[in-house]
């Protein structure tokens, strides 16, 4: 009689490392891995700006921490295990002394904000860029920043429900997660492109 394979657990991760040098690491969906690449120069270096924006403004305010690439256990109902990697994501410190600080593994609390930034050279497919944001929204991510450098635009979907476009001249801003805080797409897309 053959038996099941066991599905993964958020807890393998940790101790799973790609064979492939093409996969700089994996995410969890429905009990099995998906390969994650390492970001191209594009957008590693955004992901870099970003999270130098964010955490200036944090740390002068002593709001939390910023991290780049971390696990995130996303406890969805449909799959329990689920862990994504956002390109950025901040926690506040109510969330990380919730969460017993910083995690060695994977954070078991859902992030203040994330950030992803869509790349046209990663092999996701859409519909799976697409199911990344939704796991995020049903996780109930407070604050959800999707970045589309390459048609200059972002889009911002909030708790509540609502979403907004945010044109290359505007500014994807904090609201109530970091009052105060703006980040200007223009300079973003500029740095993107500048050598």
């Amino acid at each position: 009689m053959a038996t099941q394979p066991r599905r993964l657990r958020a807890d393998d991760l940790s101790r799973i490392t790609p064979e492939d040098p093409a996969i700089s690491g994996y995410e969890l969906v429905d009990g099995e891995l998906v390969p994650v690449m390492p970001a191209n120069p594009h957008h590693a270096g955004m992901i870099v700006e970003i999270s130098a924006l964010l955490r200036s403004f944090v740390k002068d305010r002593q709001l939390g921490r910023v991290f780049a690439d971390p696990w995130i256990r996303l406890a969805l109902t449909h799959d329990a295990e689920r862990v994504r990697a956002p390109d950025v994501a901040y926690v506040s410190n109510a969330k990380l002394q919730q969460s017993g600080g910083v995690p060695r593994d994977y954070f078991r609390v859902v992030p203040d904000l994330v950030v992803e930034i869509h790349s046209p050279t990663n092999r996701r497919q859409w519909h799976d860029f697409q199911q990344r944001i939704r796991d995020y929204l049903d996780a109930g991510v407070p604050l959800l920043w999707v970045i589309y450098p390459e048609a200059r635009y972002a889009i911002a979907f909030h708790v509540d429900g609502s979403a907004r476009m945010v044109r290359e001249q505007e500014s994807l801003e904090g609201g109530t997660i970091l009052p105060g805080f703006q980040l200007p797409l223009r300079e973003l897309f500029d740095v993107r492109n500048s050598p």
